[in-house]
C-alpha cells in the first residue's frame, strides 16, 4: 500500500502529535502556538508511524536499500536507525549532536553507533519537524565533512517557515521557505511527508473548530515566521478576524495582497471552512 498523506495527518492528530493553543518552546528558544511532537508513541502506534515513513520513502527514493538513513539528533535518531535497518542499507548510524573534539577521525567526530559510515557512503538525513533548518543543515554539513555523500533528506513535517540556518539569515531569504532555500544553498533534495498547510487546518477542525481567536493568533505568528506569502492577488474580507490583539471579532478584517497576513495558511483555513471571506468587487 502506498503513502496516504491524509491518513498520515489523521494519524498524527489522533495520536496527539500536534499540540495547539499553549505557548510551546521550540529548540531555537522561540515560543509558538502550535508544536509538532513525533517522539511519544506507544509500541503499536510507533509501528504504524514507522510504516507511514517507510511507505513514503519507498515512493520517493529509488532503491532505498542503497542508503543509510540517519536521524537528525535527537528527535529522529532512533527512527533513522529503524528505517535504515528496515528498508535501507541495514547500517545503524547515529549522528552526534555536538562533534567529539578528541576524535582522531572525522567519522568518529560526527557519528557514533554500531555502524559508522564508510567514506563515500550514501546517507539520507531524516528530520522530524523542519522550522528554520539549523539542525538539518548542521547534520548535512557534518555528514559531508565525515566523507559521506548527502544528496537528499526526508522531513516528516515542514512548518513552512523562513530560514535561519548557518550561512543564511531570515531577512535575506527573499521570502523563500527553509526547504526551498536549503535545497538551493546545500544542493540537497528535500522530500516532505506533510506540512502545516495541510496538518494545522485539519487538526484545528478536529480539535477546536470554533476557536477563531486561536486561528487568529496562529495566523499572526505565521505572518512573521512563515513563508508562502501572497496567496490572494486581491483584497479579501475575512469575516471572523479583526485588527485587535486577538485578531478575532465581528467586524471582519480586510486583507490586502501586500499584507503579511496574506499567506497560504490563511487560504487553507478558508478552504477548510474554518474562516469565511468576501472578495472585493471586480
Amino acid at each position: 500500500m502506498g503513502y496516504d498523506r491524509a491518513a498520515f495527518d489523521d494519524f498524527l492528530v489522533t495520536n496527539n502529535c500536534i499540540r495547539i493553543g499553549n505557548h510551546y518552546t521550540l529548540a531555537s528558544g522561540r515560543t509558538t502556538r502550535y508544536h509538532i511532537n513525533l517522539k511519544d508513541f506507544d509500541v503499536e502506534n510507533y509501528k504504524r508511524f514507522r510504516q507511514f515513513v517507510e511507505s513514503f520513502i519507498r515512493e520517493m527514493i529509488e532503491q532505498p536499500e542503497l542508503y543509510t538513513f540517519v536521524g537528525v539528533p535527537f528527535g529522529a535518531s532512533i527512527l533513522g536507525c529503524n528505517i535504515s535497518e528496515g528498508i535501507g542499507s541495514g547500517r545503524q548510524t547515529i549522528a552526534r549532536k555536538k562533534p567529539h573534539d578528541r576524535a582522531e577521525r572525522p567519522v568518529d567526530r560526527y557519528f557514533t553507533g554500531p555502524n559508522l559510515p564508510a567514506p563515500g557512503e550514501k546517507i539520507i538525513c531524516i528530520e522530524d519537524a523542519l522550522s528554520t533548518g539549523h539542525d538539518l543543515v548542521e547534520s548535512i554539513d557534518q555528514a559531508r565533512k565525515a566523507g559521506a555523500e548527502v544528496k537528499c533528506a526526508v522531513v516528516l513535517c515542514d512548518r513552512r517557515e523562513l530560514p535561519a540556518f548557518p550561512g543564511m539569515s531570515e531577512n535575506c531569504s527573499g521570502g523563500k521557505s527553509t526547504k526551498e532555500r536549503m535545497e538551493s544553498s546545500r544542493e540537497v533534495k528535500i522530500y516532505t511527508m506533510t506540512d502545516v498547510h495541510s496538518l494545522l487546518p485539519y487538526a484545528i477542525k478536529i480539535i477546536c473548530p470554533e476557536n477563531t481567536s486561536l486561528i487568529g493568533a496562529i495566523l499572526a505568528e505565521y505572518s512573521t515566521h512563515g513563508a508562502d506569502a501572497g496567496a490572494y492577488d486581491r483584497m479579501v474580507h475575512v469575516n471572523e478576524l479583526s485588527a485587535g490583539a486577538g485578531m478575532a471579532g465581528k467586524g471582519g478584517l480586510n486583507v490586502y495582497p501586500t499584507d503579511k497576513l496574506n499567506t497560504r495558511l490563511l487560504q487553507r483555513f478558508v478552504e477548510k471552512g474554518l474562516l469565511t471571506l468576501e472578495t472585493s468587487p471586480e
